[in-house]
C-alpha cells in the first residue's frame, strides 16, 4: 500500500439462519442500520463488537433480535455488502435454538416482527420479500447440511499466544 493509499473502514457483522427441528427457518422485520430491510425479511443478526468473536456476536444478537438462545452449527456464507459509501463484511451462520424457554419480550426495539417460515414458504418467498434472494440459497445449504462445519471458524487473539 503506498502512502497515498487509505485501507477502507468495512464494518463487521453476523446473521444467523435459525432453523428449528421441523426445519423451519425464523426470519425478522427490522429497522436496520444500513437501511436496506425496508420492510423485507431478513435474518437475525447484527453487529459484532470490537474484540468480539464471531460466534459469540451471532449468539447474542440472535438472542437479542429473536429472544432464543442458539448454538451455532455451520458457517453458511461470507459477503462484502456495499451500499453508497459504507462496506461491511457480512457472515452468516447456521443454528439451532436451544431447547427450552424463549425469552418472549427480549426482541430488540428495531425488530418490528419475527416469524418462522417453513420450507415451501421460504422456497417459494418472492425474492422481493427478501433482503437478498441468496437467503434461499443459504438455507438449502443448511437443509442439505453443505456448510462449512463451524470448528472451521476461529477468533485468533495475537495478544494471546
Amino acid at each position: 500500500m503506498d502512502s497515498k493509499t487509505t485501507p477502507n473502514q468495512v464494518e463487521l457483522y453476523v446473521g444467523v439462519l435459525l432453523l428449528d427441528s421441523t426445519d423451519r427457518v425464523y426470519l425478522i422485520k427490522e429497522d436496520d442500520r444500513n437501511k436496506i430491510s425496508k420492510g423485507r425479511w431478513n435474518l437475525p443478526g447484527g453487529a459484532v463488537c470490537p474484540k468480539e468473536d464471531l460466534i459469540t456476536a451471532a449468539e447474542r444478537t440472535t438472542k437479542l433480535e429473536t429472544g432464543y438462545s442458539i448454538e451455532s452449527t455451520s458457517l453458511g456464507g461470507n459477503y462484502k455488502c456495499t451500499r453508497d459509501d459504507k462496506e461491511w463484511l457480512y457472515v452468516v451462520f447456521g443454528a439451532k435454538p436451544y431447547p427450552g424457554k424463549r425469552q418472549v419480550k427480549t426482541m430488540s426495539e428495531h425488530v418490528s416482527l419475527g416469524k418462522w417460515f417453513n420450507k415451501e414458504e421460504i422456497i417459494h418467498m418472492d425474492s422481493q420479500d427478501l433482503v437478498h434472494p441468496d437467503m434461499q440459497l443459504v438455507y438449502n445449504l443448511a437443509l442439505t447440511g453443505s456448510g462449512v462445519t463451524i470448528n472451521a471458524v476461529k477468533f485468533i487473539d495475537y495478544n494471546v499466544q
